[in-house]
This record gives C-alpha cells, sequence and structure tokens, in this order.
C-alpha cells in the first residue's frame, strides 16, 4: 500500500513493504524521512491533529494533518 498525501505547506508520503517474514515502513516528509521494521514491534504512529475550522468566507479548511497507522506483525 502506497499513501501520500499534500495539505498545504505539509507533505508526507508512507510507504508500506511487507514480506513473509518482515514489515518495513518508509516515512517521508518535506526535509527528512526514516524507515522503521515493524517485524520486531506494533507500533502506532501519529502527527498533528486534524480539525475543520470556519474561515470568513465560510468554507471549511483543515488547519492540520492526521497522519495514523496501526502496524500490527505476526510471528510465526
Amino acid at each position: 500500500m502506497v499513501f501520500v498525501s499534500c495539505y498545504g505547506m505539509w507533505k508526507y508520503a508512507i510507504l508500506t513493504i511487507e514480506s513473509l517474514h518482515s514489515t518495513l515502513l518508509l516515512i517521508s516528509f518535506d526535509h527528512f524521512s526514516f524507515v522503521l521494521d515493524a517485524s520486531r514491534h506494533d507500533l502506532d504512529i501519529g502527527v498533528g491533529a486534524q480539525r475543520a475550522q470556519r474561515q470568513s468566507s465560510g468554507a471549511d479548511y483543515l488547519n492540520n494533518i492526521t497522519l495514523g497507522t496501526r502496524v500490527r506483525t505476526l510471528r510465526r
């Protein structure tokens, strides 16, 4: 699964690579990225908060981003 999204200045992407024995999570933001090995742990990842607010024009917008995923691994 590949998840890519963009809100205003924030750009982020999550790439999940699953194989028979491991799960790797590549998380990339504007200026940095990192890889997590999820094959040994259950991971909760969350960034920011998402809420809709009203602008003076009455249009809804997201002033924060939400990025969350739960990775559960099975051991054999």
